[in-house]
């Protein structure tokens, strides 16, 4: 039958050669679109991936103002305390650095001392001795973590004998037999007692099992397990406890109930609840020492955290940066006009004295955001309107104590000091300046546009295989999402952000996406297809 359709067929077509060749062509065309639409990366999105490199991160702050007429400045301490020397007089000439007074640092050089003593314990490396030491208090606290858990199972059974005799004997206080004509509060009262206790009493079968079964030299791990359960167990009966405690005394008060053994129900509920708390204070003592003594010990082993040290640097430098307020300078050369302080003057925003210069100075004008993150002896870049291509270095040679408001703005006149001096270089003209605030060299950086933020947390996106210089620079192109990776920034500025942590010299990271919008077939570099086109994103190291 199949034969004799074959032959069919393939009469026909042999009958209608031209229809046949349509046919096919409109097959095979049929085919490659489906093929086609089936490969085609259009609308896909195209990943253009950067290198993570050492480079140099400078933070600055930009204003813009005039070249002044005016060479005086005046000279003002930004610490408090009393002047304890001046070291000038009118009409001495001074060069850059001269010291001009000093201000008693007795104070702040106690904070850099201890400053500094923190960061050289925390970087210090650690001595056998204090290593071995740490592991004796290790040890230690885990053989009290033992005899605290012992002592627990030594008092139980008596406890457990008491609480049955309680609920469960027929002349028990708080028994069900014994409770018959009491009140229905009464009895939900002890209802709950007991449905706690029957918890509790489960609960020490099955970690009395898991105690028979260790000793005091079992191993650690052990033992941690074993005391966070033991302390789960007395607090379970230290509930249970506390709800029978609230049975009897309800029922002594409302019922009047001064029977002998009312009496000794309260009096044993009572002492076996203060049992049971001390042994839930020794368990909680002891789990804290292992792990107060265990931090040490690891922090001696393994070394202080990286961000920790870092975080004790900075604090450090701040130290340190805070610590030179106290010795006011010379910004510049030029002659002492004036001295209107003496020693013992409080120096906390007083002029120090009246520097007269022949230095050209340039006035720009700064917000209060901006300029409280300059100080003086800050290094400028200044660039000029009517000359192109000079740029000059200079440095914050003064700033305003008080701002002046304009529009509901508050601003504040900076003025900068040149480091050299050029005759092209006229009073009045436009000058733009870049203060440099902070910088960092031989760091790892990435393109600003690479990190994200999601709430207090950073990441970069990425991919789990490397591609060319030539791949990455003309964009991947791939149908599942890239993955996403944790990282701790430092310094950025307009084009590059730090990476403290979470990258290393060499990753690969997506700098910016692009839509494709031409259809083009799968290259090898496509990482793979779901189906949907799509896969979810996933934070991981």
């Amino acid at each position: 039958m199949i034969f004799n359709k074959f032959q069919k067929i393939k009469s026909w077509i042999v009958s209608h050669k031209k229809t046949s060749i349509v046919l096919a062509l409109v097959l095979v065309f049929v085919v490659y679109k489906i093929y086609q639409n089936f490969t085609s990366t259009a609308g896909d999105p195209k990943y253009i991936l950067t290198t993570v490199q050492k480079g140099s991160i400078i933070t600055t702050v930009t204003g813009s103002g005039q070249v002044s007429a005016d060479n005086q400045i005046d000279i003002q301490s930004k610490a408090s305390g009393d002047i304890t020397g001046v070291y000038v007089e009118p009409g001495q000439v001074v060069t850059a650095g001269t010291l001009l007074a000093q201000v008693d640092s007795r104070d702040a050089d106690l904070t850099l001392k201890s400053a500094q003593i923190s960061y050289d314990k925390l970087v210090e490396v650690a001595k056998p001795q204090d290593v071995k030491a740490a592991e004796v208090s290790v040890n230690t606290a885990y053989n009290d973590s033992w005899n605290a858990i012992s002592s627990t199972f030594v008092d139980y059974p008596s406890l457990i004998t008491g609480m049955d005799d309680l609920f469960y004997t027929p002349n028990g206080y708080l028994s069900s037999a014994n409770n018959l004509n009491k009140s229905d509060i009464s009895r939900s009262y002890i209802q709950k007692a007991g449905m706690l206790y029957d918890q509790a009493k489960t609960q020490y079968g099955v970690i009395l099992t898991e105690y028979n079964s260790l000793s005091r030299s079992s191993a650690t791990t052990s033992i941690d397990l074993l005391l966070n359960d033991t302390q789960k167990m007395v607090s379970l009966m230290a509930d249970a406890l506390k709800n029978t405690q609230s049975a009897v005394s309800y029922i002594v008060q409302t019922e009047s109930d001064t029977s002998t053994g009312a009496t000794a129900a309260a009096s044993n509920v009572n002492t076996w609840l203060n049992t049971i708390n001390n042994h839930l204070s020794a368990l909680l003592s002891a789990q804290s020492s292992i792990t107060s003594n265990q931090n040490t010990l690891n922090n001696l082993v393994q070394g202080a955290d990286s961000l920790d040290v870092e975080a004790q640097k900075i604090s450090l430098q701040k130290q340190e940066l805070a610590y030179q307020d106290y010795f006011i300078r010379a910004p510049f050369d030029g002659t002492v006009a004036r001295v209107p302080v003496k020693v013992g003057s409080p120096a906390s925003g007083a002029t120090i004295a009246t520097l007269v210069t022949t230095q050209k100075i340039a006035t720009i004008s700064l917000n209060e955001v901006d300029v409280a993150k300059i100080k003086v002896g800050d290094k400028v870049n200044l660039t000029f309107d009517a000359i192109d291509g000079l740029n000059i270095t200079g440095k914050i040679a003064e700033i305003d104590l008080v701002g002046t408001v304009s529009s509901g703005v508050v601003n504040y006149n900076v003025k900068i000091s040149f480091d050299t001096q050029d005759d092209r270089v006229k009073s009045g003209m436009s000058v733009n300046a870049s203060v440099i605030t902070a910088s960092k060299q031989d760091v790892l950086v990435v393109p600003s546009a690479s990190v994200k933020s999601q709430s207090t947390t950073y990441y970069v996106d990425y991919f789990d295989q490397k591609y060319s210089d030539a791949e990455a620079s003309a964009g991947v192109i791939s149908k599942i999402a890239p993955l996403s990776k944790e990282v701790t920034i430092g310094l950025s500025d307009d084009t590059n952000t730090e990476i403290i942590s979470g990258l290393n010299e060499g990753d690969q990271v997506v700098s910016r996406t692009v839509t494709t919008s031409t259809k083009t077939t799968a290259a090898p570099s496509i990482l793979g297809s779901t189906g949907s086109g799509g896969a979810a994103r996933r934070i991981g190291g």
